[in-house]
């Protein structure tokens, strides 16, 4: 190979390792954060549900 292509190869693999460890990083993100959201969802429904439950006790 000559030093033109070794050159444009590099470039390809490194914008191919840029473009994965973003779309990697973004996908980590969104799925932290819906995880976080199901979280607090769930928590104020059991909360919801403690405070019926204890109104139908007493």
């Amino acid at each position: 190979m000559n030093e033109s292509t070794t050159v444009f190869v590099t470039s390809i693999l490194i914008t191919g390792l840029v473009a994965l460890l973003t779309t990697a990083g973004a996908i980590l993100f969104f799925y932290h954060t819906a995880v976080e959201e199901q979280k607090e969802r769930l928590f104020e429904f059991v909360k919801n549900q403690a405070q019926f439950m204890s109104l139908l006790i007493y």
